[in-house]
């Protein structure tokens, strides 16, 4: 497995979960057509595709997802979702976002977009207050994105809870 820059520095604590998702890019559709962002270039989602069928995956179906290693590997294999059998190549990896179902634990995101200046490549000042904890600085196509991945605690309702450092 070969790892490019933009997958090299998410944290080994991420890696380590089953949680991994691929995904490939289709467009927008507004009113049957392709629906453009302001400097003209396609609106583009992100389907989830399982790690191991190649089929659509689910953030709440754990049976798509799998391991870091198994998610890269399928990247540049046909994938084909949806009842209308689109085809497409799996881009890239994607993290689910879930807590374990026994402790509770789990990681939290938070997806801040067009805060990097592309000429300067400086944070901008509202958002450099916001990165306290991990980062994972990734180059995109068009941006260039920020992720925070932070390591929560689920709460009972009964006040009990799992602790873990950060």
């Amino acid at each position: 497995m070969i790892l490019t820059e933009e997958y090299k520095n998410i944290p080994v604590e991420m890696k380590q979960l089953p949680q991994w998702v691929g995904f490939m890019r289709t467009p927008i559709l507004k009113d049957g057509k392709p629906d453009k962002n302001a400097d003209g270039t396609p609106r583009m989602s992100k389907i989830p595709i399982d790690v191991h069928t190649l089929g659509g995956a689910s953030s709440i179906a754990v049976h798509s997802w799998g391991n870091f290693e198994r998610a890269m590997n399928i990247i540049g294999k046909t994938a084909t979702v949806g009842r209308q059998r689109q085809q497409g190549t799996v881009e890239g990896v994607g993290f689910v976002f879930h807590p374990d179902k026994n402790t509770g634990i789990g990681i939290c995101g938070i997806d801040l977009d067009h805060i990097i200046d592309p000429n300067t490549k400086q944070i901008n000042a509202a958002a450099k207050e916001l990165l306290i904890l991990w980062i994972h600085i990734r180059n995109t196509p068009r941006a260039v994105r920020v992720y925070i991945c932070i390591i929560t605690v689920l709460v009972t309702a009964s006040g009990k809870r799992n602790s873990t450092a950060v």
